[in-house]
Order: structure tokens, then C-alpha cells, then sequence
């Protein structure tokens, strides 16, 4: 028992010293953003850029869809649908970076 206590205890120490060095490390931080403003800020910028390719394509799936309707009103209307709800997308995203400019604003 003796024997059994004095491994456990040398591996106890010798395990705990070899952590020491561990602690010395610093990591770099991998985000390049220091905030969480900033990191918002990136995020709504990105949607900025994503959603005018998507707002024109999505205007232009609609008109497709109201010309290709070929009289069927339900076929119409669809496509009015697809481009209102890509318009009202447009505007949501406009709205966030304009309340995202307010609070950064306001805590300055």
C-alpha cells in the first residue's frame, strides 16, 4: 500500500509540473474584430453586400415568373409575391444597419 501511495503521489507531482509550461502559452485571438460591435458591424456589412446580388436576382426570378404567368392570375401573382418579399427582405437589412449605426452612435 506503502509502495501504491509513494507512484501515486510521484506521478501527482511529476504531472503538475509538466502543466507549468502550458500556462506560458498565449494564444492569438483568430477573429480580427476586438468587440462585439464590431463583430455585428462585420456581420450586417456582409449581409449588405450578399443581399444586392440577391435583392436583383430575386426581382428578376419574380418578373420571370409574372411574364412566364401566360394569364394565369395565380402564376401572377406569385411572382408579384417573390418580388415584394425580396423588396421587404432589402429593407429589413437596411434597417438593421441603420439600428446597428444608432446604437454604436448613442454608446458613444
Amino acid at each position: 500500500m506503502r509502495k501504491l501511495l509513494t507512484i501515486y503521489s510521484l506521478f501527482t507531482i511529476l504531472y503538475s509540473v509538466a502543466v507549468l509550461p502550458a500556462l506560458a502559452v498565449t494564444f492569438a485571438n483568430p477573429i480580427k474584430y476586438g468587440t462585439i460591435p464590431q463583430v455585428i458591424d462585420a456581420i450586417v456589412n456582409f449581409l449588405m453586400i450578399v443581399s444586392i446580388p440577391l435583392l436583383a436576382g430575386a426581382i428578376i426570378y419574380g418578373a420571370l415568373i409574372m411574364i412566364t404567368s401566360a394569364g394565369d392570375p395565380k402564376k401572377f401573382q406569385n411572382g408579384y409575391n417573390t418580388m415584394i418579399f425580396a423588396v421587404i427582405g432589402f429593407i429589413i437589412i437596411l434597417l438593421a444597419k441603420g439600428i446597428v449605426m444608432a446604437i454604436q452612435n448613442f454608446f458613444r
